[in-house]
């Protein structure tokens, strides 16, 4: 089978994907794009992109999570499952911090 995929410089990459040069370099760095004698596979550019522009979508998709300490609300927080941070104080004046020294206690 042979590939027909296009061969495009460093330029014509970054307006196929609507990226700036720096940032096709920067994937370069990462090991995310090959090229070979400066030049790189537009198959494997798109798909670069596109995993690149779906696991930035993740890590922005956070929920609120209800907390619950001995069997009482006390309040939600924000959750990113792709990062696993929660943010934000569950009751006023109740860090994170707080709620695990009193779940401990």
């Amino acid at each position: 089978m042979t590939d027909v995929s296009q061969w495009l410089s460093i330029k014509e990459s970054a307006a196929r994907v609507g990226r700036s040069e720096a940032t096709i370099y920067r994937w370069i760095s990462e090991g995310l794009l090959t090229p070979l004698m400066g030049r790189i596979r537009e198959s494997v550019l798109v798909e670069v992109e596109k995993s690149v522009r779906t696991r930035r979508k993740a890590q922005h998709e956070s929920r609120d999570v209800v907390v619950v300490v001995d069997g009482q609300k006390v309040g939600t927080v924000r959750y990113n499952p792709a990062t696993g941070r929660v943010v934000g104080d569950v009751e006023p004046g109740l860090t994170m911090t707080n709620l695990q020294a009193r779940r401990t206690a």
